[in-house]
């Protein structure tokens, strides 16, 4: 079945198997968006139909894909219910976007997607509350034994004196001192651990991926091995996505490593468990009980499969996830997201990566600039040579997926970082040019957005340190890009309208804070590193730059006063040196670096000093 609103032909794109990437600017008018497996389209049609023709297929799987859709459809919204292959990928011929409404995208073929250039998003944040909300109400029934006593009530089972209730209510057990174990600490099981907590559990958690320091933020216990979850936990829970490596992840091996007589829960990925091992222990009463609202075949019903016959056994048909605010929240946030793309301004939630964190753009207009660091991954940087004059810098981290990575013309910079941190990217859009990009890296504190006017823009990168980023207020049209990393990375310098630009990657060895003046406006610029010492701010008139950085020291920063339009950057490494005061005229960028010894006296510097012509 196939329904169009305000149709208007969309001319396709070059017939190849990798699809042109997605502009910055407006595509050809009204491309053709379709809802593959639903027919109500009116929360996604306000979002969508100024800029897009919105069909809905109602389809089970690309054979039942009205063939104008699997022509001419550039954006592709889906649920659960249809599965898309590599096979069916290449069935679109336009196709370059798909949001998963949702969160789970187990159900598309992720790699094949990237392989043919067709972006995947989710909706990672939707329905964090209810499923939370729903994995506690499974717990507490298989503790409290809620379900059976109703359903005994209900076949008329009398129950009254204390032996009659001691017998109907045979397993209730008290959750105070229990020991519960979530296996994947994201979203939806943070927010299950803060409930348990609530009700008395003590809380471990097994996450091969996290970050460490979240187990001190949230008072919780990490275990580093899956064993050792099972062996410890009284009640265990599972909150990860389903991929190739953890598919049967619960199955009879696992399952004799649990405790006697414990629980299991699973609302996550109906995969993750092995329903024949797990209907088994049942039987045997190697499992107490289980609550499960996925299951390896769905739709679920207990007439058939192995779960037909098991004991102790609550299920329910994947709707741990729904309340009708949710469902609203996310169908918009997928239009609003298949809308972002097609109007050039694209903000993925991607599905490549290990994390949802990412640091993004970094532009100044008509100027382009290439930066591409590869970090233990074995994908390939991408360099693209975009119309206009944008920037791609691209930094590969902990990933086996492919970028995605699109053409961007007449303005900004894209950057994309993989960490290996649950933070979303916030990214920004300023008046004119501007694009802020904050990423949080081993920390709970939270992005603090800064407004710049004009057309700067600013990167802070905070790093294991629970010091709050500092906001800059900047006019004119600077910019500073400084990174840290594990290695020793050569200083990159761009040429961007007849002024350099240098991306600076610190390692952990004592390197110069490099500062640059642009277009004869300042850029402050402070970094904090592995010390609690609050970073000073200095207040500099219109041309001078200052940067402080602060290294394994509790030396306080200190001031320079400059005039005209110089640039000072001083680092002081493990120094009780005084400070080099230098009083510099015109347009020169100095680097001071304050070595071990006692150095005095005015302009002295200990690594040469590193000149650009602004």
């Amino acid at each position: 079945m196939l329904r169009m609103h305000g149709w208007n032909f969309f001319p396709l794109a070059a017939e190849k198997c990798i699809r042109p990437p997605i502009m910055n600017g407006p595509m050809h008018p009204r491309p053709l968006v379709a809802l593959l497996d639903g027919r109500d389209c009116t929360v996604e049609m306000p979002i969508l139909k100024d800029v897009a023709t919105v069909a809905f297929c109602d389809a089970q799987s690309t054979q039942e894909i009205h063939e104008k859709v699997l022509n001419e459809a550039v954006g592709a919204l889906m649920y659960h219910t249809i599965t898309l292959t590599r096979e069916d990928l290449e069935k679109f011929k336009a196709l370059r976007i798909i949001v998963r409404i949702g969160s789970g995208f187990d159900n598309i073929d992720i790699k094949s997607a990237g392989d043919l250039g067709i972006a995947v998003c989710n909706v990672p944040a939707a329905s964090v509350e209810e499923t939370a909300d729903s994995t506690l109400c499974h717990i507490l029934n298989l503790y409290r034994r809620t379900a059976w006593l109703h359903q005994a009530l209900r076949e008329g089972t009398r129950v009254q004196s204390v032996e009659q209730i001691r017998e109907v209510a045979s397993g209730a057990a008290r959750i105070r001192g229990e020991t519960l174990g979530i296996i994947g600490l994201g979203r939806v099981g943070q927010a299950v651990a803060l409930r348990a907590k609530t009700f008395g559990f003590n809380v471990i958690f097994y996450d091969p991926y996290l970050s460490d320091g979240v187990e001190r933020a949230l008072g919780l216990q990490r275990v580093t091995t899956l064993q050792d979850l099972l062996f410890h936990s009284d009640c265990v829970t599972l909150h990860c996505s389903l991929n190739e490596h953890n598919h049967h992840l619960i199955n009879d091996f696992t399952i004799k490593q649990m405790r006697q007589g414990a629980f299991l829960v699973n609302t996550a990925r109906g995969g993750l468990v092995d329903e024949k091992a797990l209907a088994q222990a049942l039987k045997e009463g190697r499992i107490r009980g289980s609550a499960l609202d996925v299951h390896e075949s769905e739709p679920f019903s207990f007439t058939q499969g192995p779960l037909k016959d098991a004991p102790n056994l609550i299920c329910t048909p994947h709707t741990a996830w729904y309340s009708e605010q949710a469902s609203i929240e996310m169908r918009e946030e997928a239009a609003r997201e298949i809308r972002r793309a097609i109007t050039g301004t694209f903000s993925i939630f991607s599905l490549c990566s290990r994390s949802r964190s990412s640091a993004l753009p970094f532009s100044l207009s008509f100027a382009p600039m290439l930066s591409v660091r590869r970090s233990r991954s074995l994908c390939p940087a991408l360099p693209f040579s975009l119309s206009g004059a944008p920037v791609l810098s691209v930094l590969c981290s902990c990933s086996l997926c492919p970028l995605f990575l699109f053409s961007l013309s007449f303005a900004p910079i894209l950057s994309v970082r993989r960490s290996r941190s649950l933070c979303p990217s916030l990214p920004f859009s300023l008046s004119g040019a501007p694009v802020l990009s904050v990423l949080r890296f081993s920390s709970l504190c939270p992005a603090l957005p800064f407004s710049l006017f004009c057309a700067p823009v600013l990167s802070v990168r905070r790093s294991c340190s629970l010091c709050s980023a500092l906001p800059f207020a900047l006019s004119g049209a600077p910019v500073l890009s400084v990174r840290r990393s594990c290695s020793l990375c050569s200083a990159l310098q761009f040429s961007l309208s007849g002024a350099p630009v240098l991306s600076v990657l610190c390692s952990r060895s004592l390197c110069p804070a490099l500062l640059f003046s642009l277009f004869c406006a300042p850029v402050r610029s402070v970094r904090r590193s592995r010390s609690l010492c609050p970073a000073l701010p200095f207040s500099l008139s219109f041309a001078p730059m200052l940067s402080v950085r602060r290294f394994s020291s509790l030396c306080p920063a200190l001031p320079f006063s400059l005039s005209g339009a110089p640039v000072l950057s001083v680092l002081r490494p493990h120094s009780l040196c005084s400070a080099l005061q230098v009083s510099l005229s015109g347009a020169p960028v100095l680097s001071v670096r304050r070595s071990r010894s006692l150095c005095t006296g005015a302009p002295v510097l200990s690594v040469p000093a590193l000149p650009f012509s602004l």
